[in-house]
């Protein structure tokens, strides 16, 4: 599958996501009330954007490969979203290891944004997509 391919699947995932979460949600899904503003941050950043995105147990986790066989293998931060409370986790997640906790999507959305370019310079998305 060429990067172009890639590229249109993970803008149309994106999309999908902004579409899933948009309010109005239902009075006790507060799931979507915390979400939205996740998804939304992670959207406008073009580094996150393009990546493939996918939700997990309230979690915005992101990938270099469309298959979800690759989800959580690639030692990722994903971002979970609670009532009240965005945590950034450090992979393995099951460690429960937290890097960031914040009320602000944003600011748990920069710091994603900002590992990624620590720790993910040269990593082309799309890299995985023909395995």
């Amino acid at each position: 599958m060429s990067n172009q391919t890639f590229e249109a699947e993970a803008s149309a995932a994106w999309d999908g996501l902004l579409v899933q979460y948009r309010p109005p949600e239902a009075p006790d899904d507060w799931a979507s009330r915390s979400m939205w503003p996740l998804v939304q941050a992670a959207a406008s950043v073009p580094r996150l954007r393009s990546l493939y995105p996918w939700t997990s147990h309230s979690s915005l986790n992101f990938s270099l490969s469309q298959s979800f066989r690759d989800w959580g293998t690639e030692g990722f931060p994903g971002i979970h979203a609670g009532p009240g409370l965005y945590s950034v986790l450090a992979f393995p997640w099951r460690d429960n290891r937290v890097l960031l906790a914040t009320a602000d999507s944003t600011e748990a959305v920069t710091f994603v944004d900002q590992w990624f370019r620590d720790n993910a310079a040269g990593q082309e998305p799309g890299r995985r997509s023909e395995e």
